[in-house]
């Protein structure tokens, strides 16, 4: 153990260590993990026991204590991963890891429900529609921006991350664009990621023709988000300085779905990137390669996303019968 007796240098790193572990996650997971931990905290201090390092038997109360009035096993889920992380950057072992802890959170996955509300992929002639209206001779701005965002987010499988994209890192080729995002909430190293997108002849719903209509439309150049809102100033649209927001993003998405006579309720963001990945799938594009492309790191966090089509799984008995049944 250090003390202050040893070397100066090992000291040093000794103070660096918290922040560096700290590091290796997110900063938008710390901000989910940290109400949770010190919720836990609160619990540990008026039960009169420690909270760091916590022992196994007190997590397991803990978590089972929670049991009893949380909602969904996601709440279980992200405790158990709060008290784990804080004590990794404290250089400390996990309670969590403890075979009770594990228990407990095998029962409550059992007993609650998962909790997510899994929203509909949008479909490709959705995605059309909306661009369609978007390219009428009278369409706004506003229109045109929502269009191209749908129809990037579809076919790169983006999420809220597509807000990052900016003018000077959109290449356009003949045959294509590539869309570079210094990071996804997957790339956990933070190497960058370069996503080809095709041309698609003759489809107002392609997403390169799409984006070189709003860069001219816009008078987009240099360092300047691709997605920025859309105002009013004096009767004239302006396109803002400012990335898009999450709440902007989503409110003009789910509009431009409704417009089109679709239930806003069964979609959301995700469905940008549960459709192209949805689509791909089906279309039987190999997993590793649309895997890739959305940049995942595991399959089954990918598999979450897609929605076999009918046609894929009536595939299943055509194949073992070698040929359609009869209708």
């Amino acid at each position: 153990m250090l003390n202050a007796a040893s070397d100066p240098q090992l000291l040093e790193l000794y103070d660096q260590l918290p922040s560096v572990l700290a590091a290796a996650k997110a900063t938008s997971t710390w901000k989910r993990y940290t109400p949770m931990w010190d919720r836990f905290k609160q619990w540990c201090q008026g039960s009169g026991v420690s909270f760091l390092p916590a022992e196994p038997l007190i997590v397991a109360l803990y978590l089972l204590m929670l049991m009893q009035i949380a909602g969904s096993f996601n709440t279980i889920k992200c405790a158990s991963a709060a008290i784990a992380a804080f004590h990794q950057a404290a250089n400390l072992c996990s309670p969590t890891d403890s075979p009770i802890v594990g228990s407990i959170r095998e029962a409550a996955k059992r007993v609650l429900h998962a909790g997510v509300n899994k929203k509909e992929p949008l479909t490709w002639d959705a995605v059309v529609q909306i661009a369609q209206k978007a390219l009428e001779p009278a369409a706004t701005l506003k229109q045109l921006l929502i269009a191209t965002i749908i129809s990037v987010g579809f076919c790169g499988f983006f999420r809220y991350d597509l807000s990052k994209i900016t003018v000077d890192l959109v290449v356009i080729y003949r045959s294509h664009m590539e869309v570079f995002l210094e990071s996804r909430k997957n790339d956990q190293y933070r190497e960058g990621h370069w996503i080809p997108i095709s041309y698609i002849p003759g489809c107002k719903g392609c997403p390169m023709f799409l984006t070189m209509q709003l860069i001219e439309r816009a008078g987009l150049y240099g360092g300047r988000p691709l997605f920025s809102a859309v105002t009013l100033q004096e009767g004239k649209e302006v396109y803002g300085e400012q990335p898009i927001s999450y709440s902007c993003l989503r409110g003009m998405l789910l509009a431009a779905i409704a417009d089109i006579g679709l239930p806003v309720e069964a979609f959301g963001t995700h469905s940008l990137r549960a459709g192209g990945a949805t689509l791909a799938a089906n279309q039987g594009v190999p997993d590793r390669v649309w895997m890739e492309h959305g940049g995942w790191k595991s399959s089954r966090a990918a598999a979450g996303y897609v929605k076999s089509s009918r046609e894929v799984k009536l595939s299943v008995t055509h194949s073992m019968f070698g040929r359609p049944p009869a209708l």
